[in-house]
């Protein structure tokens, strides 16, 4: 499964001032982050794994989301 990263601004010409400025900023959808957390609430919730089996699904889920 292939993640496209997108990025958003909300200013007309505000993207090319940060790169000028090499200051690096991502907006992410909302949508994208309420959809991670409920994943992570999830993970952490589960019965019948153990608690290590869950925090490394956690950080699989982190990593996938470029967090970790």
């Amino acid at each position: 499964m292939v993640t496209q990263l997108n990025i958003y601004t909300t200013v007309s010409g505000e993207l090319p001032k940060l790169v000028q400025q090499n200051k690096a900023q991502t907006f992410i959808p909302y949508a994208d982050v309420l959809k991670l957390k409920d994943e992570l609430v999830a993970a952490y919730e589960r019965e019948g794994h153990t608690v290590y089996q869950n925090a490394c699904w956690v950080s699989f889920l982190l990593k996938k989301a470029g967090l970790k």
